[in-house]
């Protein structure tokens, strides 16, 4: 599949925004997520990841820690959700959007993929999901030296929470209440599924955190 413009690649990652009667579990969609990212052979463990969760704060501490690194000469790459003003927002090289030109032709890249998980047992991956997979691919690609990484909601079954490898640093924001249809009634529920994003051996930074979620 080509996309002559922006517009076009546009309109077809909005095909797959989740229906309203979505009824896949968080753990089936996370499993459909994990495929995606084994048919792109998993690019999100072939680079420096942080990762970057919590309630308050997560995106622009992901900002700031790709500035700070971008300042210091290391190229970055930075994906944050939900985007403001451009959905390129969420592939970002050097706290930059990528050109169009080379959104696209990620996107094309990936789009075989996309298409053979949505005809199998998992079906359609969500727009979340296609942008993250979009993500980790073209910073892989990129070669950037730090990918810096905020979770869009939660963290265990989280879409960004394919990253695994052991050098991947973790870093918790402040935990308060959020998305507890979701993720919990309580501090502690919703703080154990946001740690869930530090996998074995993973070196994890935290700000200081109410007795409830530590």
């Amino acid at each position: 599949m080509k996309f002559d413009i922006l517009k076009e690649a546009e309109k077809y990652l909005l095909r797959y925004i989740p229906p309203s009667d979505d009824s896949l579990t968080a753990k089936q969609k996370f499993a459909r997520a994990c495929a995606l990212m084994d048919l792109l052979d998993n690019p999100q463990n072939k680079m420096s990841v942080i990762h970057v969760a919590g309630t308050s704060g997560k995106g622009s501490t992901a900002q700031i820690i790709a500035q700070i690194l971008t300042g210091h000469g290391f190229k970055t790459g930075l994906t944050v959700s939900p985007h403001i003003l451009d959905f390129r927002e969420r592939t970002q090289i050097n706290c930059m959007n990528v050109s169009e030109n080379t959104y696209i032709h990620y996107l094309e890249e990936i789009v075989p993929s996309i298409l053979e998980i949505s005809n199998s047992q998992y079906g359609k991956p969500t727009f979340f999901e296609i942008a993250m997979a979009h993500a980790y691919f073209s910073f892989c690609r990129e070669k950037v030296d730090y990918a810096i990484v905020e979770t869009g909601m939660g963290g265990r079954f989280d879409a960004s929470n394919t990253a695994t490898a052991s050098d991947k640093l973790c870093v918790l924001t402040k935990i308060g209440f959020d998305h507890q249809e979701f993720l919990g009634k309580t501090i502690f529920k919703i703080a154990t599924e946001k740690a869930e994003i530090i996998h074995k051996s993973n070196l994890t930074l935290s700000t200081v955190q109410s007795k409830e979620a530590e």
